[in-house]
């Protein structure tokens, strides 16, 4: 399941002259202190190297996207997305086909830095 979505970002990545390289990681659903651990680990090594790094929480499901968000708070991640959709009207239908007006991305480490 989660290899036709890596397939996908690299191919998305080409398009826009970039190659990077992608790994996926599967976790339990309930297991957000070892998938907080792995992905503060991964988080922190990235930075460390000086990358930019962005975390989009809107596909996770609640533990895991707590056990990252509270793994990374002493991190400087430089963004935390959330696709917001003002409608649930037609929500159930893949993002491409809900109107674009519905759809803002918010950018929680805005938030922070801004101490809002």
């Amino acid at each position: 399941m989660v290899a036709p979505v890596v397939d996908g970002l690299k191919v998305i990545s080409e398009a826009f002259g970039f190659k990077p390289d992608a790994e996926s990681m599967v976790f339990e659903d309930s297991d957000f202190l070892g998938a907080g651990k792995k992905i503060s680990g991964v988080v922190g090594d990235l930075k460390s190297e000086g990358w930019e790094v962005a975390i989009d929480i809107t596909p996770g499901r609640k533990a895991l996207v707590a056990g990252t968000l509270l793994s990374t708070a002493k991190i400087d991640v430089d963004h935390v997305f959330y696709l917001r959709i003002d409608s649930l009207d037609g929500a159930a239908r893949p993002y491409p086909m809900i109107p674009t007006h519905f759809q803002h991305l918010q950018d929680f480490a805005d938030l922070r830095r801004s101490g809002s």
